[in-house]
């Protein structure tokens, strides 16, 4: 059984995809986790502040379309769309208890640095969580259903306290993990 919070991460690489597919997609992956535990089956905007994340209201699954169109990323000079920097949206379980939290950025095609497409669930460590998400069918379901709706590059399910320290970032290229996946070949050395 894993006790400490899990991480786990999938990545791909440059996708043109619409807000109506990111939601999709996004449907897809939080139906697969609402099977799995409660703490998995209502999701909120994460706020601005705590204040603001606790008063959101839950997000349905049929307003993602809605939300995504919302994340279009935006220049700060006229507020016009960058489509090519694709949609991005955190969002919370609304446990103060338990809290666990989703983000994602989906439909990015640029090559600019530091633009990627991702998807993150953070989970709280065992003694805080339902039982069952950390025993091994848990552990190896969320990222399957994960994999599954995103169809990343690779992913991997680590201690979050393992991902941090990587260049100080979450955008490292590679962390070991267990079970790290990655869709075909070999993991780069360098």
């Amino acid at each position: 059984m894993v006790s400490e919070p899990l991480y786990i991460g999938a990545y791909w690489g440059s996708r043109p995809e619409s807000a109506e597919e990111c939601a999709s997609r996004m449907s897809s992956c939080l139906r697969s986790f609402a099977g799995r535990s409660p703490v998995l089956a209502r999701w909120k905007p994460k706020g601005r502040s705590r204040s603001g994340a606790l008063a959101a209201l839950e997000v349905p699954q049929s307003r993602l379309v809605e939300v995504f169109e919302g994340g279009v990323n935006r220049r700060d000079s006229d507020g016009s769309a960058i489509p090519e920097r694709g949609y991005s949206w955190s969002a919370w379980n609304g446990d103060t208890t338990v809290p666990v939290s989703v983000s994602v950025t989906c439909g990015a095609w640029t090559a600019a640095v530091g633009v990627s497409n991702f998807f993150v669930l953070d989970l709280p460590g065992a003694a805080d969580g339902p039982a069952d998400l950390y025993e091994r069918e848990g552990v190896e379901s969320l990222p399957a259903g994960v994999v599954q709706a995103w169809t990343p590059d690779w992913a991997v399910v680590t201690s979050t306290a393992s991902v941090r320290p990587v260049n100080g970032s979450r955008r490292s290229r590679w962390w070991a993990g267990s079970p790290t996946w990655r869709r075909a070949g070999p993991f780069p050395t360098a």
